[in-house]
């Protein structure tokens, strides 16, 4: 789930699956990764509702496979959602792209609505990727294809990405 701007991501419904199966194969893996934590099944519920609803504000709408995994959640609305909660960033929303998001077709949609300067956003880029020159970037004595971050509130009309900052994992300017 992405409460800053796509809204439920990554869903899926797997049926006839053993306990045992779940454990080895679905939350081992994520919990590896990613700390879980439990939650109240009402918070769960409004955290996936709100993200849905904030999201289809900008177009974006849950991925196929939530027609069948919603089907393990209560029907919307049955429970109280006491909870709150805010969605995107300093009133905003905030795109972090992932490996699998289709980038330019999501700052498309956010260029139209929210609109250029009405949102912001964190890409992954490769440097090499882009049409820029490593040698013309600080380093920091580190190789050139290593990964960076592109940072910059939206995209305004007549900018490229020459026109964006580049920051390493940890926030340093490059």
């Amino acid at each position: 789930m992405d409460r800053l701007c796509l809204g439920l991501k990554d869903t899926f419904c797997r049926t006839h699956t053993t306990l045992a199966d779940y454990e080895d194969e679905i939350k081992a893996p994520i919990s590896d990764e990613t700390p879980l934590e439990t939650c109240p099944p009402e918070l769960a519920h409004q955290m996936i509702y709100g993200a849905i609803d904030y999201a289809a504000q900008f177009g974006f709408r849950p991925q196929r496979d939530f027609v069948d995994s919603q089907l393990i959640l209560e029907m919307r609305g049955t429970l109280a959602e006491t909870y709150d909660l805010t969605f995107g960033k300093d009133g905003k929303p905030y795109f972090i792209s992932g490996p699998y998001d289709n980038v330019p077709l999501i700052l498309g949609r956010l260029e139209k609505h929210p609109g250029p300067g009405n949102y912001n956003l964190l890409i992954n880029v490769d440097p090499l990727d882009l049409d820029l020159d490593p040698l013309d970037l600080d380093l920091d004595g580190e190789e050139p294809g290593a990964a960076y971050v592109l940072a910059d509130e939206g995209l305004d009309d007549g900018d490229d990405l020459s026109d964006l900052d580049f920051v390493d994992a940890d926030d340093k300017k490059v």
